[in-house]
């Protein structure tokens, strides 16, 4: 392997590469190279890969072949998002929790928030980082997570008088890293709607 630039990670992933044809008298083959990078590989580290012909002198006894391996960061960004468990016209306030289960650090990590056509945005606050909203959609800008760290954005909106039945809100959570799980950046939070209803109430004098 020549030296490993780029960023480091410290998942062990396999690495496959063909290397150049091997030549004799009537044959041919293309071997197939399989190797895993260490966690924890310091980067200028220089491997290299030697592929050894038993027998014959073409080609020769030893066939040497250079590559580069670009070792990256890796990070598994969860987010999910909790409601008070009945949405009515009031205003109603969910918590987004975004956790980075690792192996590495997350940087640039961005929620956005994509509100029901029925509610209508009051506010969002994050425990780090900030937040805007436009057209019904919130975005957090989280900035870095440790592995294993967590932020919350706390957001609150009021249904508009056409939310009836049930009300569906997608979230998602991106990063700047490779990530090694992609199901769990998405979370679709499903709410029933309690509607109020206005019962006239009669009072009669006695005679």
């Amino acid at each position: 392997m020549a030296p490993l630039h780029g960023r480091r990670r410290r998942s062990l992933r396999p690495h496959k590469r063909s290397p150049p044809l091997i030549r004799g008298r009537g044959i041919s083959s293309s071997p197939l190279v399989s190797f895993t990078v260490p966690a924890g590989t310091p980067l200028g580290t220089t491997d290299r890969v030697t592929a050894t012909a038993v027998s014959g002198s073409n080609p020769a006894t030893t066939d040497t072949d250079s590559f580069q391996v670009i070792a990256v960061l890796v990070s598994d960004l969860t987010v999910v998002k909790e409601d008070e468990g009945l949405a009515t016209v009031q205003p109603f306030t969910c918590i987004i929790t975004v956790t980075n289960d690792g192996p590495d650090v997350a940087t640039g990590v961005l929620v956005t928030d994509t509100l029901p056509i029925t509610a209508t945005f009051v506010s969002a606050n994050a425990g780090q980082g900030d937040c805007t909203e436009q057209d019904g959609t919130v975005v957090c800008t989280l900035g870095t997570l440790n592995k294993g760290a967590q932020a919350t954005v706390t957001v609150t909106v009021v249904l508009t008088s056409t939310a009836d039945g049930e009300i569906a809100n997608l979230v998602e959570v991106a990063g700047s890293e490779h990530g090694t799980i992609l199901y769990n950046n998405v979370y679709i939070l499903h709410t029933p709607v309690a509607r109020t209803v206005y019962l006239p109430l009669m009072v009669r004098q006695s005679p």
